[in-house]
Formats: structure tokens, sequence, C-alpha cells
């Protein structure tokens, strides 16, 4: 499916929020008479006042759907409560560390209130959030640049690079014609869409299914407009259709809807727009093949298309249709979402993941290789702040800006250095430093902290970007150099 990127060491922003209460010290007489001439008593001392101070060491800049911490330090005194305001309309944080996952780009104006020794004290900040800087689903990937633009590389067969032709695949990265001010990008099966920094989503490549949502069935090797969407804060996309999140925190979908991936209670395709039955208080939403899913504000998760094998969560393995959101059974405390091809997984407040759906290759992580229609825990794994799911692998993006990643491994795409699948979590070879990551059908790519990245896994098409067309069971730098993302 779609990346989930990562994390970064960012600059840390220290912020050092001074403010004490006002005190007003009073004096009062004893009642003593003093005879003439006898020295005057020193009156009551007032006493020094230090005034306490607060230090916050949170970052400045933040990639999301990505896990970050923050905490606070006291030059004196004792915090009775704390509570962070993240700026983003999500729950409070109340804990000291705290960790939050901002869920879509933006600036967010944060504020830390904390009382001590009786003394409320109060200060802000900002964060400014970044997307998920690279997508790749099938056998392309995308980028999104420093500078707002856009860079894919990998099959063009459907004009999904979006340089303007269909003719030719491209191993190394090239420029989507006429695309600037993107905050963030998807990749579907053969085509890719971008949301602008004004709320509107332009997309290219395949468009037989709708998923451009520019209301056309017609292919285009250029980028076009989605109708009528301009308040858009976060998308995704993935085999033939595509959702986006918008200021409301309702969804909307297009594109193919055979089994009623798009969530409006029918099974009919839709070349624009349509909004998500009955679906509210949505967070961030993450899109499968033939099945979405949307993270709520209270942890829970929802889900529509296809029941095969389980994917829904709702206990369901049979071949139904769920046209509008069920909930995933027993699911909660979960802040990020990836779903494969028929599989999907949670990572929850706590670091670890749970998969649902098919696993006959391992894409659940739990150590067999039988499906589930409930989460079951992935193996072995703690520390996790982000995690991608592929066609039918996943990667976690751990707190050491490391990466595991488990599943089919045929072409490589674990990146252990062999293609042996693998039923729990394996190590990727020598890759370290890592910001996000993004898994393809047959590949996976990660963004590192100094703007470079890696690919690795299946390469027909030139989709790991190295300029060949060779498979490679272990991490490849993409070329380019350090420009990718900052």
């Amino acid at each position: 499916m779609k990346l989930s990127f990562l994390r970064r060491h960012s600059a840390f922003l220290l912020l050092n929020l001074s403010l004490a209460a006002a005190l007003t010290a009073c004096g009062g007489s004893d009642g003593t008479l003093l005879a003439p001439g006898n020295p005057i008593p020193p009156g009551p001392t007032t006493p020094t006042v230090t005034t306490p101070t607060i230090t916050v060491s949170a970052p400045a800049r933040v990639v999301a759907n990505t896990v970050h911490s923050n905490s606070a330090s006291l030059s004196s005194g004792t915090a009775t409560s704390i509570t962070w305001n993240w700026g983003d309309g999500s729950a409070a944080g109340t804990t000291n560390p705290a960790t939050h996952v901002w869920s879509k780009a933006g600036s967010f104006n944060s504020s830390l209130s904390a009382v001590v020794n009786g003394t409320a004290l109060t200060g802000t900040r900002t964060t400014v959030v970044v997307s998920e800087p690279v997508s790749s689903t099938n056998d392309h990937a995308c980028a999104l640049k420093p500078d707002g633009t856009v860079a894919c590389w990998g099959n063009n067969y459907r004009g999904q690079l979006g340089d303007g032709t269909n003719t030719n695949n491209n191993s190394t990265p090239v420029a989507v014609a006429g695309l600037t001010n993107v905050t963030a990008l998807a990749a579907g099966f053969v085509h890719s869409c971008a949301l602008k920094s004004d709320g509107s989503v332009a997309c290219w490549g395949a468009g037989t299914q709708g998923q451009l949502g520019n209301g056309s069935v017609v292919d285009r090797t250029s980028t076009v407009a989605v109708t009528g969407l301009t308040d858009a804060v976060a998308l995704d996309a993935n085999g033939n259709h595509t959702c986006a999140l918008k200021s409301d925190a309702t969804v909307v979908c297009w594109g193919s809807n055979g089994n009623g991936e798009l969530g409006d209670g029918t099974q009919v395709l839709k070349s624009a727009p349509v909004a998500v039955t009955g679906l509210s208080g949505v967070v961030s939403l993450r899109v499968g093949s033939s099945h979405s899913c949307a993270l709520k504000s209270d942890g829970t998760v929802a889900c529509w298309g296809t029941t095969l094998y389980g994917r829904l969560g709702n206990g369901v393995t049979g071949s139904t249709t769920a046209s509008t959101p069920v909930a995933v059974t027993g699911l909660s405390n979960a802040i990020a979402l990836a779903l494969g091809d028929s599989h999907s997984c949670a990572l929850k407040a706590d670091g670890s993941i749970a998969c649902w759906g098919y696993n006959r290759n391992g894409e659940l992580g739990n150590g067999t290789t039988t499906n589930s229609g409930t989460p079951v825990a992935v193996s072995s794994l703690s520390g996790a702040i982000a995690l991608s799911s592929g066609y039918s692998h996943s990667c976690a993006l751990k707190s050491d800006n490391t990466l595991a990643c488990w599943g089919f491994n045929f072409n490589g795409q674990l990146g252990n250095g062999n293609t042996a699948n693998q039923t729990a979590p394996v190590a990727v070879a020598g890759v370290s430093g890592v910001a996000a990551v993004a898994t393809g059908a047959s590949h996976t790519c990660a963004l590192k902290a100094d703007g470079s990245a890696a690919c690795w896994g299946g390469n027909g098409a030139g989709q790991l970007g190295d300029g060949t067309t060779t498979s490679r069971p272990a991490p490849t730098a993409v070329l380019g150099g350090s420009v990718y993302w900052k």
C-alpha cells in the first residue's frame, strides 16, 4: 500500500517558557507600641521568589503518521498537572514525556499547560508537519521534494509518472510536469495523486475506472484536478481507487467500486468524489486494493470493501461486501494504519502492531500462515513509530530509525539480503537513519534523514530508481542524491 513515512531526526526546538504568577506579599502591625527613642524593629522580610521555568524539548519539523516524542523539564518545583494541546483537534496529552502522531501536513500551534508549585504556566510552540514524502504501490514510486514539486520513477505505460508521456519506463526519477505546492502524495496501482497546499487534489495516469476523480474515465499523462475537492487535508490511493480526508473529518472516495471500496453504499464506479456513508471523526485513512480503512479520533478503526480473507477485521472471512464502514473487532488505541492487497495493519500507541486478513505468506507477522478475520499481534516487535504495507508484505519504522519487514519476499522486498518469505519481522540490512518508509507491490523504499532515498526488491520497471532494472534483495541508493526531503 502506501508508505508510512517517516520520522526524521529533526532539529529540536527548545522553548524556554518562563511564566510565573504574580505574587503579593502582605504584612501588618503586631500592635506593639514603641517608646520614644526606641529603635524601630525590622519589619517582616519579603521572601525571595524563584520563578519556575519549563524547557520544552519538541520537534520543530516532523513527518505525518509517525510517532514523535515531546518532553518538558522544570527548573524547580514539581508539576501537579501537564496538558499538551497538539493544535490538530486530537485528544490532549497528559504525561511527560508524551508522544503524538500528527496525521496530516500543516503548521500547528501547540501549547503546553502545567501547574508548578501552584502556579499555572502556559507556553506555545509551532510544529511543522510534512507529509510522508514517498509513495509507492505497484511498480512505480513518487517522492515529494522540499520545494513542493514531485519526482516519479518506474513503470509509465499508463502515464503514472506524470511527465506527459506513457511510452517509457524510467529507472531514474523524472519531474511531474507543472505540479507545484504539493504537500502529500498517493500512488495507486497505475495512477498517482497529489494534495496541494490549497486543499485541492491533482491526479494523473490510468483513469478508466474513474480513479483520477475528474469526472472522466480517460487516462491522463499529465495532471488533472479532482472535481469539486477544495478542502482535503490527507489522501491515499491503491488499486484503482482514491480517498481523501476532508477538513471536517469526513472522507470522500472515487474510482473503482466493484467491491464497495468507496464506502458510499453502492458497488458502482464513481469518477468524481462521493462521501463515505456514516463516517465522521476521522483523523487518517488508508486504502487497499479493494478495501479502505479509517482511523477515528477515539483510536478505533472502521473499514469497508470486500471481506475476503478477513481484511476488514470484523470477523468475516468469506467473500462478501461491506459497502459502508464496519468496525474492526477488538482494536483500540490505534494511531496509524497500513493496508496491503488482502491484509491490514494498525500501529498502536504502545509501539506494537496488530494485523488482520490474508496470511499465506506471513503478511500478519505473527509467526504463522493462518488467515485471521480479527487483529493479531505482530511477533517480537516493539518501539514501532510508523508502518507501511505493500501487496503482500509490511515494514515498520522503529524508534532507533531502523526498519523491520515481514511477509512475501520473492523479489527481496524485505531487504534482508535473501528472497525467503518471513512470518515474523526481520531487520532490513544496512539501512539506518530512516525517516520514512514506503512499500510497493514487490519493492520497498526508505527516505533517510539526510534527504537521500534507498529502495530494494523487484525492479523490472526501474522502480528502485537506481538506473537499472535489476532486482535487489538489499537497499540500493536512488539516483539524485540528498534531494528528496530535508
